[in-house]
């Protein structure tokens, strides 16, 4: 079984090597076009569309990592099955249930990789671009009302304040 769960585990991992940096890119080049004046204007940063490309593309890989599991899961088993491979498995005595435990060490490792972006390279990264203060990451303006107030409740008291 080890050579089997080699063979399908990496034609799922090269598949989702191969998805996971297209998806990043495909959506980094999109986000690039959206906020790319704003990141120009940005002073103090040398070479700035790199250095933000940098730091998105850690938050973009975070959200597309799961999705380019699941296309490379179905791509590897299209492959699979087109060249009758999946037949050759169940004629051989493998059942289903042994069959997706075949896919058990390379899901270890996807799982591993999504957990090194979220917890290792995500946070600096956001971290980085709240500070710089460019795109989806810029602070949030305060509610106001239309005279300037604003509206503050702490326990049951409810405070007006004046925010110019």
């Amino acid at each position: 079984m080890t050579i089997l769960s080699g063979y399908i585990g990496r034609l799922l991992l090269i598949r989702f090597l191969a998805l996971s940096i297209g998806l990043v890119l495909f959506a980094l080049a999109f986000d690039l076009l959206e906020n790319a004046d704003a990141v120009v204007a940005s002073t103090g940063v040398n070479s700035p569309l790199l250095n933000y490309a940098l730091y998105r593309s850690a938050t973009l890989a975070s959200r597309l990592l799961p999705v380019a599991a699941l296309l490379a899961a179905i791509l590897s088993f299209v492959t699979i099955i087109r060249h009758s491979e999946l037949v050759a498995l169940w004629n051989s005595g493998l059942s289903p249930f042994r069959q997706f435990g075949i896919l058990l060490p390379a899901a270890a490792v996807l799982a591993l990789v999504q957990y090194g972006v979220d917890n290792q390279l995500m946070p600096p990264a956001a971290d980085a671009l709240r500070k710089w203060g460019i795109a989806e990451f810029q602070p949030a303006p305060l509610p106001t009302d239309d005279k300037g107030r604003l509206w503050v409740r702490s326990g049951n008291d409810i405070v007006s304040l004046r925010y110019d």
